[in-house]
């Protein structure tokens, strides 16, 4: 038996690309590294209201606030103590903003600049003068974090203890009191933690459990064909989970995933026209970012889906905004790679390059993807006509991202997205604003807490970006409140 002020149950991230984000507002510490890269502050009320409105009001409230608070300070305090090599290696992905990259849209969403990120592999910025001389598999985030375990170790080793190979497996109760954790060490051998101010639940979600993912996300499962499934490859067992549950916790009732029930949106720009295949326009291209713009293909469409572009495709790619999977424009090697998809195809004739195709005219370019000439045209007609007005009275397009097909040669990318695939779960229990977790009469557990995607009602019924990367800047920053809270007790 061993004691423990304090017991997390949690795990490291391992991830090849990886994204560490927060934002720094007028109203609160700012982060000093992205206030002198030149990164513009944000209020924090107009961010969290924004939040919000992305998230059906489903979120707490006092949870996004607190991030919106302290994220800026929060990765401050996280980048100190890492090697300074390492340091050397950060990319503030979407910055700088170039002539036409937009932050609002005409339906009110707002979306920021404000994630750092580790990339693999060389990249370099001309327009900003950052460079990463990384080589394959030299730093992901797993780097970082070990930069700061040694800082731990190094200053704080007589009262912080890391068990790896460890897990987990049962929670400790004293009536309806937690007080420690039963784990397993990899050789199968059971000990027992008892933890004198609490336990803090800290696993991610249960994206790599399917029995748990039928069980607990059946509106989703309703969307599938036969030929789909819940499919994540960088999920959690979901046992930490499972612990919470056994013990007592209520799980909010809109589990949120990333992207389990949204499609990807072709090219994840927003400026191209999008067809189905029967020619037919069908939503608003740029209503949101990628993960929310692909609610309605998830629910209404399959088969191909098929963007449209004129010869302006140079500027068009050029146009967009921040968010979670959207096209990076501010990146000359992710720009002159799509690129490459147009010429390919403009070589390629009606056979096409990897799902591009190029014509001279539109019943032609319709003909090569297997369209009716008559209707694809049509949809063109119509749509050119909306954006000589700057006015989308079909399906209310933000006029920035207005496009008209009209300058020869033309082309078309057609791709097949299916529903099922995701990363993880963002969802999990219903907490206090301290994030302390709730029995089912919504009452805190004594001596239970969540953190990371072990928590929930962070990002209401489905993951949201308005800064790319949130969910692991916000388990930084939630994750670092909840430690100083229950330090003061």
């Amino acid at each position: 038996m061993e004691y423990a002020n304090l017991m997390f149950c949690g795990s490291l991230p391992w991830r090849v690309r990886t994204c560490a984000n927060w934002f720094h507002s007028s109203r609160s510490m700012a982060g000093t590294y992205l206030l002198s890269h030149g990164v513009p502050k944000v209020d924090e009320v107009e961010f969290v209201n924004n939040w919000m409105m992305q998230t059906h009001g489903k979120a707490n409230t006092a949870l996004v606030m607190k991030f919106a608070k302290n994220s800026g300070s929060t990765v401050d305090w996280w980048l100190d103590k890492i090697n300074p090599d390492t340091l050397a290696k950060t990319r503030i992905q979407f910055w700088p903003d170039n002539e036409y990259t937009v932050h609002q849209l005409n339906n009110g969403m707002h979306y920021y600049t404000g994630t750092l990120e580790w990339w693999e592999n060389y990249w370099e910025n001309p327009t900003s003068g950052e460079k990463n001389n990384n080589t394959a598999g030299q730093l992901e985030l797993k780097d970082l974090s070990w930069d700061n375990y040694n800082y731990v170790e190094e200053n704080f080793s007589d009262n912080a203890t890391a068990l790896f190979g460890t897990k987990g497996v049962q929670l400790v109760m004293d009536d309806a009191k937690v007080t420690g954790v039963i784990a397993q060490d990899s050789d199968g051998n059971y000990l027992k933690i008892n933890a004198k101010n609490g336990v803090v639940l800290a696993g991610g979600g249960f994206g790599g459990n399917k029995e748990m993912m039928d069980d607990l996300l059946p509106d989703i499962k309703r969307l599938f064909t036969k030929d789909e499934d819940f499919f994540a490859p960088f999920g959690r067992d979901g046992s930490t989970i499972q612990m919470g549950v056994w013990a007592g916790g209520r799980l909010e009732g809109d589990i949120s995933t990333m992207n389990f029930d949204s499609m990807g949106v072709p090219d994840y720009l927003p400026g191209p026209l999008w067809v189905d295949e029967n020619g037919q326009r069908f939503q608003n291209e740029a209503f949101a970012g990628p993960e929310i713009n692909g609610f309605f293909m998830a629910r209404a469409k399959r088969g191909n889906i098929i963007s449209i572009y004129d010869s302006t495709y140079e500027t068009q790619i050029l146009r967009g905004f921040p968010g979670h999977q959207a096209f990076e424009y501010d990146m000359p090697a992710v720009v002159e790679a799509m690129k490459g998809n147009f010429e390919a195809a403009k070589a390629a004739g009606a056979e096409g390059a990897n799902g591009w195709y190029c014509a001279d005219t539109i019943e032609q370019l319709a003909e090569y993807i297997g369209v009716e000439p008559a209707a694809l045209s049509a949809t063109v007609e119509q749509y050119n006509k909306v954006c000589a007005e700057g006015y989308d009275s079909d399906f209310a397009k933000d006029p920035h991202f207005l496009n008209a097909v009209a300058k020869a040669p033309f082309y078309a990318h057609v791709t097949t997205p299916s529903l099922g695939f995701a990363l993880v779960t963002t969802g999990g229990f219903v907490t206090t604003n301290d994030q302390q977790v709730l029995n089912e009469d919504y009452q805190p557990i004594e001596g239970l807490y969540a953190s990371g995607n072990t928590c929930g009602m962070r990002f209401g019924p489905e993951y949201i970006t308005p800064i790319p990367g949130v969910s692991i800047g916000m388990c930084l920053t939630l994750g670092r409140e909840l430690g100083k809270y229950l330090a003061t007790k």
